[in-house]
């Protein structure tokens, strides 16, 4: 997997729309908008975890209110959990392969991520040069980290609340990056072909956390 450093300031804007878990949780969502807003810029992974780190503080503290019922992630880390499939297990979950068709460069799979608690239990910041893929966040709630390749070129990211059906396209040079306020289940869709596109903003702290 390759590497690049850059200089990226993170900023969570406010928007018109609101998640249910912000309208429920108004004190916690202010405190992961004002702590992600009073963040300074990041130059390396162990800066970046450190930021991480702050946040899956803060979803840690106010577990226990935030937590929901999710019976599509119990179900499909059912699965994964099943030796006798050939499926994904990480230390943030887990991937759930639902289709995969070469000829057609078309993949389709759940990701299966655990509430953050910790920095391990995220989706570390990536990217891809070839692969278009579409999330679809179906149950649970989490943030996402997103930028254009004209954006985080110039340091800027934005991170948003997401909630069941909101949806997103990331198409080649599109940042991402995922924490799970509560256990969430995402839909992947990709017309990649099937060999490694992925790419790291930050190359990972060395002791290996967390995982993306």
């Amino acid at each position: 997997m390759k590497t690049e450093q850059l200089e990226l300031t993170f900023r969570m804007p406010e928007k018109r729309i609101k998640t249910k878990i912000e309208k429920q949780h108004p004190d916690f969502a202010m405190q992961v908008r004002t702590l992600v807003n009073a963040s300074q810029q990041i130059h390396d992974g162990d800066e970046y975890e450190s930021l991480i780190g702050r946040i899956t503080a803060v979803i840690k503290r106010h577990s226990g209110e935030i937590s929901i019922q999710n019976q599509l992630f119990v179900d499909q880390m059912a699965l994964i959990n099943d030796e006798e499939l050939d499926f994904e297990v990480e230390d943030w979950g887990g991937v759930a392969y639902q289709k995969a068709d070469v000829k057609k460069h078309i993949r389709e799979k759940y990701l299966l991520v655990r509430q953050s608690i910790d920095p391990v239990g995220t989706l570390w910041l990536e990217y891809h040069k070839e692969k278009h893929e579409h999330l679809t966040f179906e149950a649970g709630y989490g943030l996402i980290t997103t930028s254009e390749p004209s954006q985080w070129e110039t340091g800027q990211l934005s991170v948003a609340f997401t909630g069941p059906h909101d949806r997103f396209t990331l198409n080649p040079g599109n940042v991402h990056g995922i924490i799970a306020l509560t256990d969430l289940a995402v839909f992947e869709q990709s017309d990649s072909s099937l060999k490694s596109d992925i790419y790291s903003v930050f190359p990972k702290p060395a002791r290996g956390n967390p995982a993306g």
